[in-house]
């Protein structure tokens, strides 16, 4: 069978069907408030806030999001960019526009907030058109302010999840979360001895005290593991959906998903080399491939 016909076959048998639908403005909206704030000629240097670092354009970035959430009618989730000393903005060779250093959702409320679920993002240093110049690479707003976005809406997927599940099994949303982080189907726990080469109880030389002690982090097995849970899944499928759309347009991004990834594809969106790179099993991709594709459908339907 090929490759194509065996993916198919997969999609056909619905192995994945169901996907989180975000609300519709939250496509281009997010973009359309961070442009209007101009947040990368802000400075991006100095860290000035005691207790939750940021510097000015981190606080631009945290503004401009939050008027747009609530420009947009959602009102139960908290916007942070958190400033990350001595980390700096650099155009990466996979993902050169993104100019975060990655980010989570909590369905906690953070301490003496109004909202009960928060989103972080972490910001490095550096101004972003200095920076790039520094590497001969030009910074280009339009496409930094849709990865900013993108990653906001990876993270909402996480909340509307969490939100679905609170209400399915009918209990307060802090309460749903936490069931979803102590699920091993749904979490992986990186403290679980299999992503550890040693782990082991050892004992102070001075104090006889007991200690855990780790070392040689299988990054490759926690990783592969980590993107095939379910919220994993749904999340990096809605992220690479749009990248994808983005990139090549519907067509395009159907053809893209119907064969083998091609890792040396210098057009290749870094959302898919992410999942390509990790995950090994072929019944696995195949499952992120059927649920990008379900994402492609929704996002193109919607427009």
């Amino acid at each position: 069978m090929t490759f194509y016909k065996s993916w198919r076959k997969h999609l056909k048998e619905g192995v994945i069907t169901e996907s989180t639908k975000l609300p519709k403005g939250l496509y281009g909206g997010l973009e359309k408030f961070l442009l209007a704030s101009k947040y990368w000629k802000a400075d991006n240097t100095t860290i000035d806030t005691p207790g939750f670092p940021q510097t000015d354009m981190a606080r631009k970035m945290q503004l401009a999001l939050r008027s747009a959430l609530k420009n947009l009618g959602i009102d139960d989730v908290e916007a942070l960019v958190r400033s990350k000393a001595a980390q700096y903005i650099y155009p990466d060779d996979d993902d050169p526009q993104n100019i975060l250093h990655g980010g989570f959702y909590s369905g906690r409320p953070r301490e003496k907030s109004t909202l009960p679920a928060r989103i972080t993002l972490f910001l490095p240093l550096g101004e972003p058109e200095e920076q790039y110049s520094e590497y001969d690479a030009v910074f280009d707003p339009e496409e930094a302010s849709f990865k900013v976005s993108n990653a906001v809406r990876h993270e909402l997927i996480h909340h509307f999840q969490t939100k679905a599940q609170a209400g399915s099994r009918g209990v307060q949303r802090t309460t749903a979360f936490q069931k979803l982080l102590d699920d091993p189907k749904q979490v992986v726990d990186r403290n679980d001895p299999k992503y550890w080469d040693e782990f082991e109880i050892q004992y102070d030389a001075d104090t006889d005290e007991p200690f855990l002690h780790k070392s040689g982090f299988k990054n490759d097995i926690y990783f592969e593991d980590y993107l095939t849970r379910h919220i994993e899944i749904d999340a990096y499928a809605h992220q690479s959906a749009e990248a994808l759309l983005r990139a090549y347009g519907e067509q395009g991004a159907l053809d893209v998903i119907s064969k083998d990834f091609d890792l040396q594809d210098p057009t290749l969106t870094a959302d898919v080399k992410k999942y390509k790179n990790y995950v090994t099993d072929k019944k696995k991709l195949n499952t992120f491939r059927s649920k990008v594709y379900t994402y492609i459908k929704h996002m193109t339907e919607e427009n």
